[in-house]
């Protein structure tokens, strides 16, 4: 099981680990399950009405995904997923077109220590090709038992390398932060909402705070969730006291979670969120916005909106139950629903420069390179397809909307790409192409649309400058000093 799916399938009010009463203890396991589902599965299903004879029947019977049986085994590898801990070398991987390549490195890690980098492609894992191989797959042979080698075989600037590192026990970190100088804007990514991601965030909202903040990015995309207890403290930032989330039992008694001791929100927030924004992200999300604390910003999320407790059973297994669905403090649904933008945003870098504009950034430098990309400062490891053709380079339009600050929409009576009101481009024509669905327009083109935008390629790397006034300083300065 992924670390994600451990998560997606994980909100509970305390995680306390329930232990059955003595006399349940020496009831057969089958009989345990069927009979605590009866008494507390959401659904309300009573224990005559299940026909199965066995555990997993039972668990189909129910027809919930968040309801699920784990052995003792199982149980503690799901437990090191909730908090992102494994043993293996330290890095992130991502896919593309050419393979298996490393987003980060991370700090101290045996990656690090064997000379590992961002940007490098995993061709081969102790001698075994990767190619036409799953991130799954390379993960599984790449992890293994602490102190043992591995080697991996990377492609780097054309050249083959084989770097052996010996495997140590990861935790990855579940938030991480960046500083926007110039707009005083902080950045604030958290990827799962794991025992202590509380208090990395804590630090770095003193932080940005005391470096006189204005405004601040909550960036929860692709965060599956976690405690619903770190969701509460994240939110105490941004909300003083009231309602977190109502949640409602299968007699539809509603016992909401209430946030008590916080702050009201200093600054303005603008939240990333997705179709990857699950469980205690939509928590957060849900809250901030019915609060009138941040505009959200992205695509609907996920949509789990119930609540799971684990209970141990007599031989040491453990059955999660779904008790509870959740609703947000105006009471909108969730579950199977999701979490509305205000503003839908698609992509992913598109998402991150709208949110930025909105923080007050009215100049936008951009420089994309090999191993990802940066905006006024900032670097992202996402990698980002850039189109070479008949001496013309082609950036994925969304993008370019969002650098120069204007909607995109598609003209399908016409086949054109209308950028803000008046500003088109034919599909087909020699300033556009269309790559797996996706339009990329010639820079030189939309510069002659758009008098203030500046693009310039060094070798690989490539720069692009938007700015609301008729005359932008120069870009290049600012990304030489990043």
């Amino acid at each position: 099981m992924s670390w994600k799916k451990s998560f997606l399938i994980l909100l509970t009010l305390s995680m306390l680990l329930s232990a059955m009463p003595v006399a349940a203890e020496e009831q057969d396991v089958y009989e345990q399950v069927k009979e605590m589902l009866a008494e507390r599965h959401v659904s309300g299903i009573e224990e005559d009405e299940f026909q199965s004879n066995t555990i997993e029947g039972l668990l189909e019977e129910i027809g919930d995904p968040y309801s699920d049986y784990f052995t003792a085994k199982e149980w503690e590898s799901f437990q090191n997923g909730i908090a992102q801990q494994y043993v293996g070398v330290g890095i992130r991987i991502s896919q593309d077109d050419q393979g298996i390549y490393v987003v980060e490195v991370f700090e101290g890690s045996p990656a690090m220590e064997g000379g590992m980098l961002p940007g490098d492609y995993i061709v081969a894992v102790n001698e075994t090709s990767m190619a036409g191989r799953t991130l799954e797959e390379l993960t599984e042979r790449v992890m293994g038992l602490e102190n043992t080698a591995v080697t991996l075989t990377v492609l780097r600037d054309g050249e083959e390398q084989e770097l052996r590192m010996i495997r140590k026990p990861i935790t990855v970190p579940s938030v991480s932060g960046a500083w926007f100088e110039r707009e005083a804007v902080g950045y604030i990514k958290v990827s799962s909402f794991s025992l202590n991601a509380n208090l990395a965030f804590d630090q770095l909202m003193s932080q940005y705070e005391a470096g006189g903040m204005k405004a601040l990015l909550l960036d929860l995309r692709d965060n599956p969730g976690g405690y619903l207890n770190t969701a509460k403290l994240l939110a105490r930032h941004f909300i003083d006291e009231g309602v977190l989330i109502h949640t409602r039992n299968r007699d539809q008694k509603d016992e909401p979670v209430r946030i008590v001791l916080g702050k009201q929100a200093q600054v303005p927030v603008y939240v990333l969120v997705n179709g990857g924004s699950a469980s205690a992200s939509e928590v957060l999300a849900g809250a901030l916005q019915d609060y009138g604390v941040a505009e959200v910003i992205g695509t609907q999320t996920f949509g789990k909106g119930s609540v799971q407790q684990s209970y141990m059973l007599a031989d040491g297994s453990v059955l999660k139950i779904t008790v509870e669905e959740y609703y947000t403090p105006n009471n909108h649904k969730v579950n199977q629903v999701g979490i509305t933008p205000d503003q839908e945003v698609y992509g992913t870098v598109s998402q991150l420069l709208v949110a930025l504009r909105a923080a007050g950034a009215n100049e936008l430098t951009m420089q994309i390179g090999h191993t990802g990309w940066s905006v006024n400062g900032v670097s992202f490891p996402e990698r980002l397809r850039l189109i070479e053709r008949d001496d013309k380079l082609f950036v994925q339009a969304r993008t370019l909307a969002a650098l120069a600050g204007v909607t995109i929409a598609w003209d399908g009576k016409n086949n054109e790409i209308v950028f803000g009101e008046d500003a088109r481009f034919a599909s087909g024509s020699e300033g556009v192409v269309m790559e797996n669905n996706v339009n990329y327009v010639d820079v030189h083109t939309f510069e002659q649309q758009f008098p203030t935008f500046r693009w310039q390629q060094d070798g690989q790397d490539l720069m692009l400058h938007y700015a609301n006034q008729t005359e932008p300083s120069a870009p290049m300065e600012e990304d030489e000093a990043a």
